[in-house]
């Protein structure tokens, strides 16, 4: 169900009839001379506006353009090469407009350049392929990333784009809100501006994904299609719905830089407005208290984060109690803050806060208060697991630190995919990381260390980390003059690096995974290696050695391709969501329902359903879905019949044969092998069924002669002979018994008779006269293949047969005339012509279409002139690639490109 080259220009299949547009995403320029908009806005000469044309596919209608205005507005950020470009775009300004001659209006600061690449070269989709630069979308690389960290990834990412023959390519991307999928084109292109390419990808697909992205800003909650106002910022929960078409979750780290009995430090910002509503609920209750509640809920609604602990602790009183205590502190706050700048450390001081205050015993609820939470943040939760420990590499983490660990290691263990978020900003300088970004988590690292100064092992927890920057990370390296002491440092080269779980913690802000994505990843991983196992057989064979062998297999292979393209529908109906199965159950519950009745049912729900199951099954035949869910639910519940199980492989080869050509090859390839294998295998089976006749006429003869007597030995040995050709033709028969019983031919009566000979022959043998024969014949026919073993044979079977011994009635067939090579015998009973005659025409039609290619390419030239949002080709920003030249590879090097590429150590 995949086109033969898939590997390179994408495996995605679109249902037929599905109507696909194809769009331009817009780009930033400059208006050239006042533009009056039909909604009644104008655009001033010089202004800057997003230009997005909306017919650059029908020159010969008039050019339509969306036009909407935007102004920089500086960067907020000197540390996001991502930053430097930020703009405010005025979308209610925006208009459509007609323009008879584009370029009188319009300068076009980016554009996009053309690019003949395939979407992937060798080793490619990669995860190094992903490489940000200027575009704000790490939400969208850092998410495209961590599907590729699964080894799946890349038949999935193959799965989502098909390159066209018309320099276009499909992609495929999901609704965020429906998660039904949606087709876009786009042509094959990168965004460049006067510094080079706006990012630094080296391989197509990234940059053909990115386009289409940027073409549907409602994805992203935005409203301007272009890579300026689609792909401005963004969540990767949202990022990866639109990728994967899964649901996905976001799980946000309680980052506490203060211990919650800091109250202080750690209720800062809430402390001044808590006071006053408790000032104000005091007055409400003097008062009546009828408004008492509405202060309440403003309590709850402001403490509603802080207080994890809290309940961590003390559970549905946690808001009373944590009130309770800050009551106490504000009333005590001298006392408090005195102690707390004398002490050292956190244990300390709230050791000695509570040392002070108990000396009282007014005090005692409090101070029971605060031991609790001495407890919980400053004695051992287990060995090894404490929650007052902030040293990196210590080995000593909090429940909490471990807990987001092992939910990490699971998901990544279960081939779920993910990525992490940083805050909006940080409180410090972090080396290595960056605020409001995204990054790929890649993998969990665990290693034994000795802890300082003792031989005490503990396992160091690391979070491997990779930026969509493709460089940057940090780095934790040991001190030269301190051996025990760690630098922290920022290394360029490090674009995948290890983070100290302690650091993951305190540093990044929520991190997201995909939900049941693996095992859509695992649907296109099967249907690449079918196409894949599908090919072999195709090929020609070396040479006729073993070609009764090499047939014989390939029948094989078109029977266990057979079963992997119903495992692959049945798959397929698995992954169909829980309410779609509901119906389906509800379509089956009566089992006496008329199956009429059951097809309009299942028509019904498919209908209602079909984006997303043509998209699953990779196929617009609504009979053949109907079908594979009647299949999958009568198997599933043990109802299945062998004539509902042949029924269904008959409709299922019918459909890929009409739809899809390499299936189409692969079925024809079939039939002729069958044709031409069946012959020797039903040879054999003819010799054996003589074989036994005339071994019974042997066996007969034999019981009438005394093993001393006239004529024993010559019998004796014409009845070895032919059991050891009969066992030879057997065992060639018993190698292909799977394949046989795929056209219904059973061997167990002969397997049956086979033994009983055996069994005879045995006993004959006690008899040492039998046996010195049995060894004088094995010295004369040692072993030797079946062709050369049945040649031998026959002639001494023959001379027997003149002696009586045998039947005359077992004979070979007449040798038929010799048979034409391979590739041309193949051909001629699949009523195609020979092979050099297809390499011939093939190149003859390459010839012609290359010819006409020329043609249009030469009268484009003369008549149309290029439109200024594509540059005119000029080669390729993607190293190391090979372009398929006429006859074969051709360098990229042949042609030269004079793009800068954009480093992101250079700023505006």
């Amino acid at each position: 169900m995949l086109p033969l080259n898939f590997l390179t220009q994408g495996s995605l299949v679109v249902p037929a009839n599905s109507s696909v547009p194809l769009v331009f995403p817009g780009v930033r320029g400059k208006i050239k001379q006042i533009i009056q908009l039909p909604n009644g806005h104008s655009l001033e000469a010089n202004s800057l506006a997003i230009i997005q044309p909306l017919n650059l596919d029908k020159p010969e209608q008039k050019q339509r353009f969306r036009l909407t205005p935007y102004v920089p507005v500086g960067s907020s950020r000197d540390d996001l090469p991502e930053n430097q470009r930020n703009i405010s775009i005025d979308e209610k300004n925006s208009g459509e407009i007609e323009l008879n001659d584009p370029s009188q209006y319009l300068e076009y600061i980016e554009q996009y350049q053309p690019s003949k690449a395939p979407l992937f070269s060798e080793g490619s989709p990669s995860i190094e392929d992903v490489r940000q630069a200027r575009v704000p979308d790490c939400f969208l690389l850092a998410s495209l990333a961590a599907i590729l960290r699964q080894p799946d990834g890349a038949s999935y990412i193959r799965s989502m784009l098909r390159q066209n023959d018309d320099g276009t390519t499909t992609v495929r991307l999901f609704n965020p809100k429906t998660l039904e999928p949606v087709y876009i084109r786009v042509e094959n292109s990168y965004i460049v501006d006067q510094k080079g390419s706006l990012n630094n990808h080296t391989a197509l697909w990234v940059d053909i994904l990115e386009k289409a992205a940027a073409s549907v800003p409602e994805f992203f909650g935005n409203t301007n299609a272009s890579m300026s106002g689609a792909l401005k910022g963004g969540s990767e929960s949202l990022a990866l719905k639109i990728l994967t078409g899964c649901n996905s979750k976001e799980i946000y780290i309680n980052n506490d830089k203060y211990f919650a009995w800091d109250i202080g430090n750690f209720f800062a910002s809430e402390l001044e407005q808590l006071k006053v509503l408790t000032q104000q609920k005091k007055l409400i209750e003097e008062f009546g208290g009828e408004h008492q509640s509405g202060t309440d809920e403003i309590i709850s609604e402001m403490l509603s984060s802080r207080l994890r602990v809290f309940k961590d602790i003390f559970d549905e009183k946690a808001q009373e109690i944590c009130l309770k205590l800050i009551d106490f502190y504000l009333e005590n706050k001298d006392a408090w803050e005195k102690i707390y700048k004398e002490c050292g450390n956190g244990q300390q001081r709230l050791e000695e806060i509570i040392k002070h205050f108990s000396q009282d015993e007014k005090n005692k609820q409090a101070v029971d208060i605060l031991k609790e939470l001495f407890t919980y943040y400053h004695k051992d939760v287990e060995k090894d697991v404490r929650r007052d420990n902030q040293e990196l590499f210590s080995g000593i983490y909090s429940p909490e630190e471990l807990k987001i660990f092992n939910d990490i290691k699971n998901k990544l263990a279960g081939n779920e995919s993910l990525t992490a978020g940083t805050p909006h900003s940080y409180d410090e300088k972090v080396p290595g990381l960056r605020a409001m970004h995204a990054y790929t988590i890649v993998d969990v690292v665990e290693t034994r260390r000795p802890v300082k100064d003792t031989d005490v092992m503990r396992p160091i927890k690391m979070i491997r980390i990779r930026n969509p920057w493709g460089f940057t990370g940090r780095m934790y390296l040991p001190n030269m003059e301190n051996p025990e002491q760690i630098d922290i440092k920022e290394e360029r080269v490090a674009g995948t690096f290890d983070l100290e779980l302690k650091d993951f913690c305190r540093y990044y802000e929520s991190y997201t995974s995909t939900l049941k994505f693996s095992a859509i990843r695992v649907l296109a991983e099967k249907r690449e290696l079918l196409a894949l196992k599908m090919q072999e057989p195709l090929k020609d064979v070396a040479s006729d050695q073993d070609l009764d062998d090499e047939r014989l297999s390939r029948i094989s292979a078109f029977f266990e391709c057979r079963a992997d393209l119903v495992d692959i529908q049945m798959t397929a109906v698995e992954l169909l969501n829980d309410s779609i199965h509901e119906q389906i159950a509800d379509v089956f519950s009566d089992n006496l329902r008329d199956p009429l009745e059951v097809q309009a049912s299942l028509d019904k729900i498919i209908e209602a359903n079909k984006m997303t199951m043509m998209n699953l099954f990779q196929t617009s035949d609504c009979e053949l879905i109907a079908a594979s869910i009647t299949y999958w639910w009568k198997n599933s519940h043990q109802e299945l019949s062998e004539k509902d199980d042949k029924a269904y492989q008959h409709q299922i080869l019918e459909s890929v044969n009409k739809n899809d050509l390499l299936w189409k090859e692969f079925i024809q390839n079939y039939q002729v092998e069958s044709a031409l294998a069946l012959i020797p295998l039903n040879k054999s089976q003819r010799l054996i069924i003589d074989l036994f006749a005339s071994i019974e006429y042997t066996q007969r003869s034999l019981e009438q002669i005394n093993p001393e007597g006239e004529g024993y030995e010559a019998f004796f040995r014409a009845l070895v002979l032919q059991r050891d050709l009969l066992e030879q033709h057997f065992n060639y028969l018993e190698k292909y018994e799977h394949l046989l019983q795929q056209f219904d031919i059973k061997i167990d009566t002969f397997r049956e008779q086979l033994k009983k000979i055996n069994a005879y022959i045995e006993e004959l043998e006690q008899n040492p006269i039998a046996a010195q024969i049995v060894k004088k014949l094995k010295d004369e026919l040692p072993a030797q293949s079946l062709y050369d073993f049945t040649s031998n044979a026959e002639s001494l079977l023959e001379n027997l047969a003149k002696m009586g011994l045998v039947l005359n009635e077992y004979h070979e067939e007449d040798s038929p005339t010799p048979l034409p090579t391979h590739d041309e015998r193949e051909k001629q009973n699949s009523g195609h012509a020979p092979e050099w005659l297809n390499s011939l025409r093939d190149i003859l039609e390459k010839v012609l279409k290359a010819i006409g290619n020329w043609k249009t390419s030469a009268n484009n030239k003369q008549i149309v002139q290029p439109p200024e949002y594509n540059r005119s080709p000029d080669g390729s920003k993607y190293p190391l690639l090979k372009r398929i030249g006429f006859f074969g590879p051709k360098s990229e090097d042949d042609s030269t490109d004079k793009t800068e590429v954009f480093h992101p150590n250079q700023h505006n």
